[in-house]
């Protein structure tokens, strides 16, 4: 099975789970920082593309030191929206 966002490369076969191939394919399309989840699929992934895969406390834990996004904090929203 193969998801397509438009616009944006085709996601496929890359998660242990193909149903997860789907937010993949958003996260890309979003241009976002970081995808936070308690998946074990996608956190078995740790990294797609660029894109951290974090736990909610791993998240919590770089916004808290300002790491989300980069140096600035400004760049949260990107991730959130």
């Amino acid at each position: 099975m193969k998801f397509v966002v438009a616009d944006t490369d085709e996601v496929s076969d890359v998660s242990p789970d193909p149903d997860d191939d789907k937010f993949l394919a958003c996260a890309l399309e979003a241009q976002v920082d970081c995808i936070v989840t308690g998946d074990a699929d996608l956190l078995s992934l740790g990294c797609y593309r660029g894109i951290d895969i974090l736990r909610p406390r791993e998240f919590l834990e770089r916004l808290a030191c300002g790491r989300v996004g980069g140096e600035d904090r400004r760049s949260l929203k990107k991730v959130i929206e």
